[in-house]
């Protein structure tokens, strides 16, 4: 039996992606995975591997927050164990500064280094918040029909991302309700904190969390942890301790828990 034979009966995004292979090399990149559904993930990923195993010229990339990790585990596509991880922290103020003004300056648009440390201060350093503040720039530009990006400017976009931003801590705070994470969370908040050096360990981390929550055992506050960080809530920090996964996020966690009776 071919290749052509096994894969008579696979959706059409498979067989679109047998088609293009037999007349040039792909490249299949598929984005916020850990959302996607599981079965048709595994179809995709197990079909991916047949058309590796056949020598075809396919390359897969996957990306998503670390909790992609456990949903690839769960597809049984076995190349998955022999993947390459790249780990895509947050940016400095200078990668964030030269992501946001490349694009304009190479479109002849002048950047003031005023409105240039704003539009840095909105992002986070998070590359996603990076593009919604310089899509919204863009979107400023075009309606005033300036080429230059002043305060006045990164102040009407800075509003409009910032609704957007919200609506995106919303939907995150929202799967922490759903995983019963949000208490937990809001006293990492506060454990982090605590800390003079902002450098806090897991283990550290841990044992705030069983102090604070009677019974909790350290497997369970271990548990927790982890699951702070494949949420992206947590991330390694300097000298194996652990830091905000994106800092503004931390702040609207911790507002939020205030709001609590």
């Amino acid at each position: 039996m071919g290749l052509k034979d096994e894969l008579g009966t696979g959706s059409s995004l498979e067989k679109a992606l047998l088609t293009r292979l037999q007349e040039q090399p792909v490249l299949l990149l598929m984005d916020e995975v850990m959302h996607y559904d599981l079965a048709s993930l595994t179809s995709v990923l197990q079909v991916s591997q047949l058309m590796i195993g056949e020598k075809l010229p396919l390359a897969v990339i996957l990306a998503g927050t670390p909790d992609l990790v456990h949903h690839l585990n769960d597809t049984n596509a076995s190349f998955i164990e022999r993947r390459k991880n790249i780990r895509i922290n947050l940016f400095n103020d200078d990668e964030s500064a030269d992501a946001l003004r490349t694009p304009l300056t190479n479109c002849g648009i002048e950047v003031e280094a005023e409105a240039l440390e704003m539009m840095v201060a909105l992002s986070d350093n998070y590359p996603f918040f990076v593009q919604l503040i310089g899509d919204e720039v863009w979107r400023a530009l075009v309606d005033k029909q300036q080429m230059r990006v002043d305060v006045a400017l990164v102040e009407t976009a800075g509003k409009k991302m910032l609704d957007i931003r919200n609506d995106f801590f919303r939907k995150m705070y929202a799967e922490m309700q759903e995983l019963d994470l949000e208490v937990y969370a809001q006293q990492v908040v506060e454990i982090w904190s605590s800390f003079a050096d902002k450098q806090p360990k897991s283990e550290a981390i841990e044992a705030e969390l069983m102090r604070k929550n009677n019974g909790l055992s350290r497997e369970q506050a271990a548990d927790i942890v982890m699951e702070l960080e494949h949420k992206d809530f947590l991330c390694s920090g300097k000298k194996f301790s652990l830091a905000p996964g994106l800092p503004s996020f931390f702040t609207y966690v911790e507002e939020r828990g205030r709001r609590l009776p």
